[in-house]
């Protein structure tokens, strides 16, 4: 079961939200490391929401409330088309490849301004409702507190090493491409921008008001 959870987690990590999110991050970063931490972080925001919401059904509550995932699923579309749309603009902006600074102090500047963002998108989405209740539905199986506390950490810990190796492995590719075309990898910058927004745009389509 616990095996289970840790690839319900690393399955969980590619949803298409989950991957339009981090992916506009990724296609920023400034090398394969710097991508791979933006993954982890958004894993880490996740976990610790799902961590929290299932310690709290299992501890106060019975079940999870349907109308907070689905604001936070409202919310989630609305971050992508936000994030999707700025992606865009700043990499048409006539400057530099997009948000690619060569110096190391632009560098350590612009991964800073990452990191809070990605936390807080990573919470955002284990808030809605897909990955709030594949974490929870397990709980209400009639499990003890101590094995339900390890299938939801295995399942946070299975989310963040898979968004890791994702976000790691498309950094990697990036700075290759970056090596032979600037223009080429604008363009993959804009890419990743307009598959964020339209994945938020059909998000938004898909989830009810509430």
């Amino acid at each position: 079961l616990l095996l289970t959870a840790f690839t319900l987690g690393a399955a969980h990590a590619v949803a298409p939200d989950h991957l339009a999110a981090v992916g506009v991050f990724v296609s920023r970063a400034h090398s394969p490391r710097e991508a791979l931490t933006h993954g982890a972080r958004w894993g880490i925001g996740h976990a610790l929401t799902l961590t929290v919401a299932g310690l709290a059904v299992l501890f106060v509550a019975n079940e999870w409330p349907q109308l907070l995932s689905v604001r936070a699923e409202w919310l989630v579309g609305v971050v992508l088309i936000v994030l999707g749309v700025r992606t865009v603009i700043r990499a048409l902006n006539p400057r530099p490849v997009a948000d690619l600074p060569t110096s190391r102090n632009a560098v350590r500047e612009t991964s800073h301004a990452h990191r809070h963002p990605l936390l807080g998108i990573g919470m955002l989405h284990g808030l809605a409702g897909s990955g709030a209740m594949a974490a929870i539905v397990p709980l209400s199986a009639g499990q003890d507190p101590l094995r339900a506390a390890l299938w939801l950490a295995l399942f946070g810990i299975g989310t963040i090493a898979a968004m890791a190796v994702i976000a790691g492995a498309a950094g990697w590719s990036l700075r290759r491409s970056a090596r032979y075309s600037a223009a080429f990898v604008r363009r993959l910058v804009v890419g990743a921008g307009l598959l964020s927004a339209v994945v938020g745009v059909f998000w938004l389509a898909g989830t009810p008001l509430g």
